[in-house]
């Protein structure tokens, strides 16, 4: 027979079984020895995970930090040549590609359609019979330049 107690062959009851006082009252004496590769093992799966943690957040951040850092950034330059031309250049000085997908040129709340050749010439009819205070390129950009709206997609 099993030797549940003081003597070999009784049968167990409950109090021979259960000891109140003891921390783990109720259950089964449960006793594990761990060596040292244990420890390692368990401290090795715990670091692992850690940096797993750590470098899924850098990559994530590392991701955002690129995507915001490559943005176009459009601006406009006025240009004067010897020939009395003049007109607007659009610069991209951002790193990114834009996209433009709509332009419109107004002056002073008249529209005249988007920002093209033609656009630009029924502009320059409108500025020779209304607009008599435009004398020079350099009065012209001062009192009445025209605005454009470009409106782009990132």
């Amino acid at each position: 027979m099993s030797g549940y107690g003081p003597e070999a062959g009784s049968r167990p009851n409950c109090q021979d079984r259960v000891d109140v006082s003891s921390p783990n009252a109720g259950l089964p004496d449960l006793e594990v020895q761990v060596d040292a590769s244990t420890v390692i093992a368990v401290c090795s799966v715990v670091v692992a995970g850690a940096s797993l943690a750590v470098s899924a957040y850098v990559a994530r951040a590392t991701r955002k930090h690129n995507r915001l850092s490559v943005q176009p950034v459009l601006g406009f330059r006025t240009a004067y040549s010897a020939d009395d031309l003049s007109g607007l250049l659009l610069i991209n000085s951002g790193l990114g590609p834009a996209r433009i997908i709509e332009s419109k040129l107004t002056y002073d709340g008249v529209q005249f359609g988007p920002f093209s050749e033609s656009s630009v010439n029924e502009f320059r009819r409108y500025l020779k019979e209304h607009d008599r205070s435009v004398m020079s390129p350099s009065m012209a950009e001062r009192d009445s330049q025209p605005s454009t709206r470009t409106r782009c997609e990132r």
